[in-house]
């Protein structure tokens, strides 16, 4: 009664058709709210449970009148429905009884069944769009879904099966998909194995997009003859999407005659320009190489030739090259050309003009600059420090290196592990090890965890210091406990620290527990060992420490160690 009530309060008292309102769908929601939970058979997953869910109860009904597109798609989007996809599923199958759902109703429920990783029920879906003729190209589109589904949640061998199972039945949106899963992945040559497949079969031609991904994947890791095999073989004309991907493969080689030369494959087709793009590709590869006056080049043919205006990201990559140049003042005129343009600068192109001080040795400049674009509401990352920290270290000036950390904190910016390992570094080196184990320590209170070269760092300063080996053990036992391992360079430097401090049979039992993680010391370690160990009468230790070094690591080329070892036995 109570739900006919609310429906009774939406239909018009004249008899004109009701209008959907929004309360429709709140009175739907409300009503899914009550409908009891579906009984859970025995053994039945929750994943698949919604797959055996019986027909709705008549509560819904009363909605009937007002089914539409747009109202199914209002209920499953909204946010009760996608944080709990059962009701959603039990509306959608009421609707579908008594209408007939879009395409993109579809689509919208098998999204959010998807996104909760309930496939089965997904699957249900799938197949009842199979068994239409509304539809004809739709199922494939569903099905892409699937298996980019599958990408997503990092299952390639699972997209994978799942396509191959349905190869027969897919087209060219479910083909593309698991392409573009097999490239995000970094697994060319499965897609081209794929690729292949799709070619061979002849049931399905690869489209643009398809070869597009393909030569994406082979320039992502720099295979530019693959791809511009690939290119070649087109059966298709490739777009502008095609040709900047090329391009950006070449660029990123520093193969910018070929970049260049691609950019006249386009000029010699109508329908196919160089695009805004286009140009920041070119741009940002000619500032990798260190052009900075080609990049600007390209600037003003894109302006000027193409009339084409330039982005933020196209000024970027100009700045970015000028600055690694060191020549700041032009890179300053470009980001006051930037404001005549009406485009704002982020905090990328304010990174790149510190990089650029920091460089020329201007770090004071670098930090001042970054307090005036925070007060003018700039938002600053680690990367907008990074240069200024990094550049304090170099020519050690430590306090002030700590003092632009201090300055992140105040502004609440967790520093990137390496400006701490940047500072970790110079303390050691310059012998403030105090100083350095206690910003150690004080890292994770600050956002930032150590890693391995963090300890790393620390402990071989300390390792060189008289009287200081019992920190190192404690700090080798946090390492441990952080997840680390010691490297063979870290066994040998402890090794080293016990040696100058007469700890010869500890200084042996680090090298033992070197040898059976697998690791060589370096030979100046292992003389350390030896001439400590001979010098005290013990030839006999010394033969047996090689010996279990040569046993246990039988690829190891001893000759250097052995000679080290005779040149001490006979003294």
């Amino acid at each position: 009664m109570r739900v006919s009530a609310a429906i009774r309060t939406l239909v018009p008292a004249d008899g004109a058709a009701p209008s959907r309102l929004p309360s429709v769908t709140c009175s739907i929601l409300s009503t899914l709210q009550t409908l009891p939970p579906p009984e859970r058979p025995s053994g039945v997953r929750v994943k698949d449970l919604c797959a055996l869910f019986p027909p709705p109860p008549s509560t819904l009904d009363p909605f009937a009148a007002h089914l539409s597109a747009g109202l199914v798609m209002e209920v499953i989007s909204s946010p009760q429905c996608q944080k709990n996809p059962l009701p959603a599923l039990q509306f959608f199958r009421w609707a579908a009884a008594r209408f007939s759902p879009t395409a993109a109703c579809y689509a919208a429920v098998v999204d959010l069944l998807l996104s909760h990783q309930l496939f089965s029920a997904a699957e249900s879906l799938l197949s009842a769009v199979a068994a239409s003729s509304a539809w004809p190209t739709h199922h494939d589109f569903l099905a892409a879904k699937f298996i980019a589904r599958f990408g997503d949640l990092g299952d390639i061998r699972g997209a994978i099966d799942w396509f191959q199972r349905r190869r027969g039945s897919l087209g060219r949106y479910s083909h593309g998909a698991i392409l573009r899963v097999l490239v995000r992945a970094n697994r060319v040559q499965l897609a081209r194995a794929v690729f292949d497949q799709i070619v061979e079969d002849g049931r399905v031609e690869p489209d643009v997009t398809a070869c597009t991904t393909l030569i994406r994947g082979y320039c992502k890791l720099g295979l530019l003859a693959e791809a511009e095999e690939i290119f070649q073989a087109m059966s298709c004309r490739p777009n502008l999407v095609t040709y900047n991907t090329l391009i950006d493969g070449y660029c990123r080689k520093g193969m910018m005659g070929s970049a260049r030369s691609t950019v006249d494959l386009m000029l010699q087709r109508e329908d196919c320009s160089p695009d805004a793009v286009t140009f920041t590709i070119l741009i940002s590869g000619f500032s990798r190489l260190g052009e900075p006056a080609k990049a600007r080049s390209c600037l003003e043919e894109m302006v000027r030739r193409w009339n084409l205006q330039p982005n933020l990201q196209t000024y970027n990559a100009v700045i970015s090259g000028l600055c690694a140049a060191g020549d700041v003042k032009a890179a300053s005129d470009m980001m006051a050309r930037m404001r005549l343009d009406a485009i704002k600068t982020d905090v990328i192109t304010h990174t790149c003009l510190v990089k650029g001080l920091c460089a020329a040795g201007r770090p004071d400049e670098g930090a001042e600059h970054l307090r005036e674009i925070a007060l003018k509401g700039t938002e600053l990352d680690s990367m907008a420090y990074g240069p200024v920290v990094k550049e304090y270290c170099r020519v050690g000036r430590l306090g002030d290196a700590m003092g632009a950390l201090d300055e992140m904190r105040s502004r609440n910016i967790a520093p990137h592990v390496s400006l701490f390992n940047a500072l970790l570094a110079a303390l050691a080196e310059n012998g403030e090890l105090g100083k350095a184990a206690w910003l150690l320590r004080e890292m994770p209170r600050r956002g930032c965890r150590p890693n391995f070269l963090s300890y790393s760092f620390v402990i071989a300063g300390l390792c060189r210091r008289p009287g200081r080996m019992g920190e190192v053990e404690e700090l080798v036992a946090a390492l441990r406990r952080a997840g680390h391992r010691p490297d063979a360079g870290m066994y040998g430097a402890v090794m080293d620290g016990l040696c100058s401090e007469g700890e010869l049979a500890m200084a042996a039992t680090v090298f033992r527990e070197a040898v059976a993680e697998g690791l060589a010391v370096r030979e100046a370690a292992f003389e350390g060992l030896v001439k400590g160990i001979c010098s005290l009468g013990g030839q006999a230790q010394a033969r047996k420490l090689f010996d279990e070094m040569r046993t246990q690591l039988p690829k190891l080329q001893t000759g250097a160690y052995r000679r080290i070892l005779e040149s001490h036995l006979h003294r």
